[in-house]
């Protein structure tokens, strides 16, 4: 019997042995583990960061390109009326050089309100 008290505390030590193995094993993993986790979740606010980040970059992009276009509505709507006001000045310039042509030609004209119209009949 003597064998199989040899083999008995064997198997006791092995067993106890393995135990311990295994103990350190869940150890180092639940270490591993915490360290991974805590990983993840510095990766999980970065991502966030990043994220709203883009997302208000996006909207300041967005913005800034709306303004733009505004503001090009803007500068052409001021050179559009610039052309009509200069269009307009032009309208009315020519109608203040007509009325002076017209009257120049009428003082020039005589005034003489005896003279009999003038006939078409040949002498």
């Amino acid at each position: 019997m003597p064998d199989s008290d040899t083999n008995a505390v064997r198997a006791l030590t092995l067993a106890l042995v393995n135990e311990q193995a295994q103990k350190s094993h869940e150890e180092l993993c639940a270490e591993r583990y915490g360290t991974i986790n805590a990983k993840i979740d510095k990766l999980e606010t970065i991502i966030k960061w990043v994220g709203g980040l883009i997302a208000t970059s996006l909207i300041g992009v967005l913005t800034w390109s709306v303004n733009q276009q505004i503001d090009s509505a803007k500068a052409q709507q001021v050179a559009a009326a610039a052309k009509i006001e200069l269009l307009q000045k032009q309208v009315s310039d020519s109608n203040a050089g007509r009325r002076y042509n017209r009257e120049l030609l009428e003082r020039m004209q005589p005034h003489n309100e005896d003279a009999a119209p003038p006939t078409n009949a040949a002498p």
